[in-house]
């Protein structure tokens, strides 16, 4: 959902993950990720997959409410080791 912009205008050097194969192969990699999503019941209907990993192998780090419905932007992150509070 929020792909375009982030793609042309905010973030253009990050990395977008269209399949549940592709954030596995990032996620192999072993590094610290973060991940940013938006519209949670929409992710979810979508892409189930994707939602599932998200859910097992991330940690909301910061949920900045949205003004939309369901519009809350998540932002995780996959090592779970570190302290979340010293991100934010």
């Amino acid at each position: 959902m929020a792909m375009y912009p982030f793609e042309k205008y905010y973030a253009p050097e990050w990395e977008t993950i269209k399949t549940l194969d592709a954030l596995n192969e990032i996620l192999s990699d072993n590094k610290t990720i973060w991940l940013v999503y938006i519209f949670q019941d929409h992710m979810e209907s979508l892409y189930p997959e994707i939602m599932s990993s998200i859910n097992q192998d991330f940690t909301v780090a910061k949920k900045f409410p949205g003004t939309l419905n369901g519009g809350s932007v998540y932002v995780c992150v996959n090592d779970k080791s570190q302290r979340l509070n010293t991100y934010f």
